[in-house]
This record gives structure tokens, C-alpha cells and sequence, in this order.
């Protein structure tokens, strides 16, 4: 049994010794009560339980607008009022938890909206330069964001691509991707 407790403690991030000579002492009643101790901020214990743990499913975001669509609000702070109005019309019924930002040329626009359709995200644009600048939102499973980024990536090759991801449990999330040197 002080083995046993010598371990289970280590494991959890607790001082040993005293679980050892506590289990000699009283052998049923050490063990029952090192069960029920929580695992210290980083010991083993604690990296395990956060490792193996199921991601909550994903979950639209809450409040208001610039809470909601960050890279969209940021956007819009520098352009025309109408501009504005527009886009919040347009997005601001969007259950989502993702959203994105990127430049896209206008050859490469139509696939863009194909991709968006086949993975339900609601898509805004508005013209810049030779190109849209596009922002799209919708629910994305906390799985599958990878292969979102990959096709936005693919879609918008030649310019920065902006994230933000809601996930249903802590901050939101915010990812860049630079056009890569191949």
C-alpha cells in the first residue's frame, strides 16, 4: 500500500513522504483520501487529464457585433458608413465561430465562393485594388478548421490570411497566415 500511495502521489504533484508514512499508519483510510486530491498545475497528473480530454463541440459566439466578427469590425472602422451597413446586414445573422479575412483576386473570386458555399460560410466582399477584399463567417467543428485554413490558403495564395476562432470554451483565437516562399 506506500508504494502505491508513494506513486499516486508523485503522479499527482503532491510531497510523497507523508502519503508513505500516512498509509502505514493507517492503510485503508490514506489511499481513500489521496483519491479524491486534486492533481497540482502541472504535475503529471494534471498534463495527462488536459491531454486526454474531448474539445467541447462547437458553438456559435455570443454578443454583439465586434465581439462576434473582430477582423469584419476592424475592417469596417475604415471605410464609408454605407460600406458598413452593408456588411453588418449581411453578416450579422450568421450563427459562427469562425472568421476570416484575405485578399483574393478576381480570377480566383469565383472558386472562393464555391468553396465558401460547399463549407457553409456566409461570405462579404468588398472591391480593393485589382481584387475583394473578402470576409466570411459560419460554424466551423473544432476538428475541421484545419482543413478550413488549408482551402483558404489554397483560395487566397498570394496575401496574408487573418483568423478568428471562437472556441466554445476560453478566448478567442487568432491566427495568421503569410503566402509561403515555394
Amino acid at each position: 500500500m506506500a508504494f502505491l500511495c508513494y506513486t499516486y502521489a508523485h503522479q499527482l504533484g503532491r510531497e510523497a513522504w507523508p502519503w508513505v508514512t500516512g498509509s502505514l499508519a493507517w492503510p485503508f483510510l490514506a489511499p481513500l483520501i489521496l483519491a479524491f486530491m486534486p492533481a497540482k498545475y502541472g504535475s503529471a497528473a494534471d498534463e495527462q487529464r488536459r491531454a486526454g480530454g474531448r474539445q467541447a463541440p462547437a458553438k456559435a459566439a455570443t454578443g454583439a457585433f465586434d465581439v462576434r466578427f473582430p477582423l469584419l469590425a476592424g475592417y469596417l472602422a475604415s471605410v464609408s458608413e454605407a460600406t458598413g451597413l452593408e456588411a453588418r446586414a449581411r453578416l450579422d445573422p450568421v450563427q459562427a465561430n469562425f472568421e476570416f479575412s484575405a485578399f483574393v483576386e478576381r480570377a480566383g473570386f469565383d472558386g472562393l465562393l464555391a468553396g465558401a458555399a460547399q463549407r457553409e460560410l456566409t461570405v462579404w466582399r468588398n472591391p480593393e485594388d485589382n481584387g475583394f477584399r473578402v470576409f466570411g463567417a459560419g460554424l466551423v467543428a473544432t476538428k475541421a478548421t484545419e482543413s478550413v485554413t488549408a482551402w483558404l490558403r489554397q483560395a487566397a495564395p498570394r496575401r496574408k490570411i487573418a483568423t478568428a476562432m471562437h472556441p466554445a470554451e476560453g478566448p478567442t483565437k487568432y491566427f495568421e497566415y503569410y503566402p509561403s516562399a515555394e
